[in-house]
């Protein structure tokens, strides 16, 4: 449900952001020529919405997840957030500049946080919020005094799952080079062929993951 929940939020970027993606591809010549000049502008709609959609998606899962287990949501959907962008958009240095496009520094390859990073979005934000709920149960938390305002005892109460998220991801992904999202797509890579193939079973078993995903509403 945490899932569905989630994802779905993000609906609405969907739809309005698929708008300047249809906007962008007009099969008429002479529309298309008439936003050529204003194709970069155009694009910058669609990049904020669909081309960051797992980022969206893992602050809204983690937070709905929390909810679920009655949770600080804001905290668990911050936390999941920067466990995403430690997995998914490493930064990429860059020492030289290339003039008119591209300056000395350090940027974040947004190409990294649209759908194909889905699953790992999932995978984190699940991870991120299980983490924080197993501290809680265990009561491994800094506990602040009664008169404290409830924002800021769940600031402290966030410290340690947001460092042990924070390190068990920067391990994972950097120390260690596991990428979760390349892991995923690895294993699934040899059914792609088979679902969109020529093959009888390959398209009944499509169609009955279509059906089976509709009805968790996470198709």
């Amino acid at each position: 449900r945490a899932i569905r929940k989630g994802i779905v939020a993000t609906m609405p970027l969907m739809i309005v952001g698929s708008f300047f993606t249809i906007l962008l591809n007009l099969p008429i010549e002479a529309l298309a020529q008439m936003i050529e000049p204003y194709r970069e502008i155009l694009d910058i709609p669609f990049r904020y919405t669909v081309g960051i959609l797992a980022l969206y998606s893992t602050f809204g899962l983690a937070s709905s997840l929390a909810e679920s287990y009655d949770m600080d949501e804001m905290s668990c959907g911050l936390i999941a957030l920067m466990g995403f962008l430690i997995t998914a958009a490493p930064p990429l240095r860059v020492f030289e500049s290339v003039e008119g496009v591209i300056g000395a520094g350090r940027f974040i390859n947004i190409a990294n946080l649209n759908s194909a990073s889905l699953f790992s979005a999932i995978v984190v934000a699940i991870v991120t919020v299980e983490i924080y709920r197993f501290l809680l149960v265990k009561n491994i938390t800094i506990k602040m005094p009664a008169g404290v305002p409830s924002e800021v005892s769940n600031s402290f109460t966030a410290l340690f799952p947001t460092a042990i998220t924070l390190l068990l991801f920067w391990v994972l992904r950097h120390l260690v080079g596991f990428d979760i999202n390349a892991m995923l797509s690895n294993l699934l890579s040899p059914l792609q062929g088979f679902l969109t193939g020529n093959s009888l079973f390959g398209g009944l078993l499509t169609v009955l993951l279509i059906t089976i995903f509709w009805s968790l509403g996470i198709h």
